[in-house]
């Protein structure tokens, strides 16, 4: 694979779109390897292809992780096919969000608060040589008097039938790869269900602390989306120790701030719904 073996692989979802463009762009200027479809494909190139080509060749993906990447069918499949390839995997975290199940158990790079150290931190990393490329020792060299006789015989042809021990070998690994999806299959069939909810923010309308059941999420101008069961949540504006419940449920997933008071608000359904 030559130098695209070093290559990082750029997995977003297109509401991601500008950050991911950024990170690539930024990364790039720091002398990192990095393959990004809106960067890296010419005018006339078949997009699947070149998309597929890249995540073949690139033993490293870096994937970015929201709300909506964590829901991404595209994603899902890229992180997939890179699993089944045992390449390496860098979750990159953009936005809070129900991470993957195949992810939640890799270290992540956080660019939530700090982006300037996230590139450093992203940018040390990809310096370093992929785990599948680390160089083996050369085995030192035997004494003459042990290589001359070996050269007197052609070597001996390599037997095209698998031995017994291949063949067990490739069974309990695909014994091992069946689980693994029926466990995937299982977790996604069997893990409680919910609805996308939306937070509108009002024009003008800064949150930077505004939390739903205990976890960040700033209002910046800019709707929330996240997704929440059925039922009642907890919220709260912490600067201003405003809180209370809203309720979930279908038809009633769009919400936006309100307030009657200095102490008062409350998160009402829109009316459009």
């Amino acid at each position: 694979m030559g130098s695209e073996s070093h290559t990082a692989f750029f997995s977003y979802s297109r509401e991601d779109g500008a950050f991911a463009k950024k990170l690539a762009s930024d990364l790039k200027a720091s002398g990192a390897q990095i393959w990004m479809d809106q960067l890296d494909i010419e005018p006339g190139t078949h997009w699947d292809d070149a998309v597929s080509h890249a995540l073949e060749n690139s033993l490293r993906v870096l994937v970015i992780l929201s709300p909506a990447s964590a829901t991404s069918e595209n994603v899902s499949d890229e992180v997939g096919f890179a699993l089944s390839k045992q390449k390496h995997i860098i979750p990159v975290l953009y936005r809070d969000c129900d991470v993957p199940f195949r992810l939640a158990r890799l270290q992540y790079i956080d660019f939530r608060t700090d982006y300037a150290g996230g590139v450093q931190e992203l940018t040390r990393l990809l310096a370093l040589q992929p785990p599948a490329l680390v160089a083996v020792a050369p085995e030192p060299p035997r004494p003459a008097a042990e290589v001359a006789p070996s050269a007197q015989h052609p070597p001996a042809p390599v037997s095209s039938v698998p031995s017994a021990g291949s063949g067990a070998k490739k069974a309990v690994l695909m014994g091992i790869l069946v689980l693994l999806a029926a466990a995937i299959m299982a977790y996604f069939a069997f893990r409680p269900s919910g609805l996308d909810v939306a937070i509108l923010a009002p024009s003008g309308f800064s949150a930077p602390r505004f939390t739903i059941d205990g976890k960040n999420y700033p209002i910046e101008g800019q709707t929330i989306h996240v997704k929440l069961s059925r039922g009642d949540h907890q919220f709260q504006f912490p600067k201003t120790g405003c809180g209370g419940t809203f309720n979930v449920a279908p038809g009633k997933t769009t919400f936006v701030p309100t307030a009657r008071g200095p102490n008062d608000c409350s998160l009402q359904p829109t009316a459009t719904e």
